[in-house]
């Protein structure tokens, strides 16, 4: 059993009627899903972030989308502060969210249809989407993916060295590389196991 199932809590919320058929979309349809799924992720990061941080938990990140006709909102949590050998999330701190954020969603009626609540931990492929998360990595290895092509590449894996004043350094390949954290797409920790650590 992974670790993403150990430590994950799930709560179905059956709302109305199932979305639309994944059949074939037009280009613009397929668009605007795209939009409306961010619009709806950024909503559901508004309501839960102060929420949570009132609970004692950091959010990490959020999720939201379709597997094998199913949409799933997927919710990262932390504790505050992050997670150590001694306090790390477990079992019983993301069932405690995931009623949590049942209760506010049932609410506020942020996610239209039927959907699958899935949260749990970072894990070690952690996703960094706030400036203090790049604070905490700096001597780690991550894995950022840019919006647009910088130089010869989109995807930028090497060990984050600084960042300050929103400015990221990474050394890749033997060769110092910086981007712009408006530029950052996606990023996460990226360990190298072949080495048995984290780095």
């Amino acid at each position: 059993m992974s670790e993403e199932t150990l430590l994950s809590a799930a709560a179905e919320r059956k709302v109305g009627a199932f979305g639309p058929p994944t059949f074939f979309y037009a280009w613009d349809r397929m668009e605007s899903l795209v939009t409306k799924s961010t619009e709806l992720v950024e909503q559901v990061k508004a309501l839960i972030d102060p929420v949570l941080g009132r609970e004692g938990y950091e959010l990490v990140d959020v999720e939201y989308v379709s597997d094998r006709g199913r949409q799933i909102l997927r919710i990262y949590i932390d504790t505050i502060p992050p997670g150590t050998a001694e306090r790390a999330i477990g079992v019983e701190d993301c069932s405690n969210v995931s009623r949590v954020v049942s209760d506010l969603l049932d609410v506020e009626d942020v996610v239209p249809g039927q959907y699958h609540l899935e949260v749990s931990s970072p894990g070690i492929y952690r996703p960094l989407t706030k400036p203090e998360h790049f604070d905490r990595s700096v001597g780690a290895r991550v894995k950022i993916k840019t919006f647009e092509r910088i130089g010869d590449r989109k995807v930028f894996t090497g060990i984050l060295t600084k960042h300050e004043g929103g400015l990221l350094s990474i050394h890749v390949d033997g060769a110092e590389r910086q981007l712009e954290l408006r530029q950052v797409a996606k990023a996460n920790l990226e360990p190298d196991l072949s080495r048995g650590g984290p780095v």
